[in-house]
C-alpha cells in the first residue's frame, strides 16, 4: 500500500498539489460561519442596549435640569424640590417633572403622603410643618386648593374665633413654632389679624399653620399671609377647614337625650311630597359628634340624616349626619344607628364636648365611683375606637 501512495504521489505535479491545498481550504465551513454570525449579533445587540442606556440617562438628566430650573423659578429650595419630587413618585408618575403641570396629581400624592403611616407617626409640630410645607408647595405652583366635598370626610369649619385667642404659629421657614395673639378681623374674606409675640418679618403668599384650644380641644388650620403692616401685625386669610388634633379627647359616655331623626337622601320619590318626614329617637350614647341612636328606621352606610337633640337647657341642637353603621338590633331587639354629625364650626364641635363631659359627671354623680374610675381608665385604643366607630 505504500508503493501505491508513493507512485500516486509522484504521478502528481506541482500544479495538482497546489491545487489539492486551495480545495482544502475553499470547502465550506457552516460551523465557523455561524459561530461568527452569533458573535456579530450579540455585540449588535449590546451595542443598541448601551445606547438605549445612555439616551435613557440623557433623557433623564435633561428632565431632571428642566424639574430644578422650572422649580427654581417657582422659587423652591432643595427641600422642597425634593418634597416635590416625593410627591409625584406618590402620584405614580413615571417623569417627575409631569407634576408641575399636574395639580390633581399633586393633590393625590399630598394625601398619599400626608395620610401614610410616617407622617401620622410623627408629632404633632413635624405633622404640621409637612402640611405646611405642602400648602407652600401648592402655592408656589399656582395650584388651587381644591376642598374635598365628600360629606364622609366630617368636615369642621373656622366659624369665628374670639378676638383676644392666643394661637401658636408653625411656619416652615422658623425652627420651632412661636406665639402670636388674634387682634381683630377685616371685613374683606373673613380675613383675621395676628399680633405675634416675636419681632419678625414674612411676605405675602407663605403658608402657617394655627393651633389654638377651645373647649377643651386642640384646634388646628392653615392660614396664608395677606400682608404685613407697618406696625407688626400680620393679615392672613385663614382656610375653610379645621382639624382635631386630639380627637382621642372624644370618650363613649352612656346617655339618655330625647331626639327626632328623619332620612335625608339626595333623590326621593315623586309619591313622597312635603318636608322629610321625623321619627322619635333616643340617643344612648355621645362621643362628641358620635351618635348612638335607637330608632324606628331602616339605613344602610353611608346615608345622610337630619337629627335633633332636645338638650335640659330647653335647647334643640340640630345637625347633618352620616350614618358610620347601618341598623343593628341590639341586645334587646331595638334597632341601633351609628351617626357622624358633619359640617359642624368647631365651636359646635366644642359644644358637643361639653354635653358628653357634663353626661360624664352626671353619669358619676348617678354611679358612684365605679363608673368614674371606668371612665378615667380607658385605654387609648378605646378611645380611638370610639372616634372611629362615632
Amino acid at each position: 500500500m505504500n508503493g501505491i501512495h508513493e507512485m500516486a504521489l509522484a504521478a502528481l505535479t506541482a500544479r495538482d498539489r497546489i491545487g489539492a491545498v486551495h480545495s482544502f481550504f475553499d470547502r465550506p465551513r457552516t460551523g465557523a460561519w455561524w459561530a461568527a454570525a452569533a458573535i456579530i449579533l450579540l455585540v449588535v445587540a449590546a451595542a443598541i442596549f448601551l445606547a438605549a442606556i445612555l439616551v435613557h440617562r440623557f433623557r433623564d438628566a435633561k428632565r431632571r435640569r428642566q424639574f430644578q430650573k422650572r422649580a427654581g423659578e417657582a422659587g423652591m429650595n432643595a427641600e422642597e424640590q425634593k418634597l416635590l419630587g416625593h410627591l409625584a413618585n406618590l402620584a405614580g408618575l413615571r417623569q417627575t417633572d409631569a407634576v408641575l403641570d399636574a395639580p390633581d396629581a399633586f393633590d393625590r400624592g399630598a394625601e398619599v403622603l400626608l395620610q401614610s403611616e410616617r407622617v401620622s407617626a410623627m408629632d404633632a409640630d413635624l405633622q404640621a410643618r409637612t402640611r405646611a410645607l405642602v400648602n407652600t408647595l401648592r402655592e408656589k405652583l399656582g395650584f388651587a386648593r381644591q376642598e374635598s366635598l365628600d360629606p364622609t370626610h366630617g368636615a369642621v369649619w373656622l366659624g369665628k374665633i374670639p378676638m383676644g385667642t392666643s394661637v401658636e404659629v408653625v411656619r416652615p421657614s422658623s425652627p420651632e413654632p412661636f406665639q402670636a395673639v388674634l387682634a381683630g378681623e377685616e371685613a374683606v374674606a373673613e380675613q383675621i389679624v395676628l399680633e405675634p409675640a416675636v419681632a419678625m418679618r414674612c411676605e405675602g403668599n407663605e403658608s402657617w399653620t394655627l393651633r389654638y384650644a377651645e373647649g377643651g380641644l386642640l384646634w388646628e388650620f392653615d392660614a396664608r399671609v395677606v400682608r404685613q403692616e407697618d406696625t407688626g401685625r400680620v393679615v392672613m386669610l385663614p382656610g375653610g377647614k379645621v382639624r382635631c388634633i386630639n380627637r382621642r379627647k372624644f370618650i363613649r359616655t352612656p346617655v339618655r337625650i330625647s331626639a327626632f331623626v328623619a332620612p335625608f337622601p339626595f333623590l326621593r320619590d315623586q309619591d313622597a311630597d312635603g318636608p322629610p318626614r321625623f321619627l322619635p329617637a333616643t340617643v344612648v350614647e355621645i362621643a362628641g359628634p358620635g351618635l348612638r341612636i335607637q330608632a324606628p328606621l331602616e339605613v344602610g352606610m353611608g346615608e345622610r340624616m337630619l337629627v335633633g337633640l332636645k338638650m335640659p337647657d330647653r335647647k334643640v341642637m340640630q345637625a347633618l349626619g352620616i350614618t358610620r353603621r347601618p341598623t343593628i338590633p341590639n341586645d334587646q331587639g331595638i334597632p341601633e344607628i351609628v351617626v357622624e354629625l358633619i359640617g359642624l364650626l368647631a365651636s359646635e364641635v366644642s359644644e358637643l364636648v361639653r354635653v358628653t363631659n357634663a353626661a360624664v359627671h352626671a353619669s358619676r354623680g348617678r354611679r358612684g365611683p365605679e363608673l368614674a374610675a371606668a371612665a378615667a381608665g380607658a385605654s387609648l385604643h378605646e378611645r380611638a375606637a370610639a372616634v372611629e366607630e362615632g
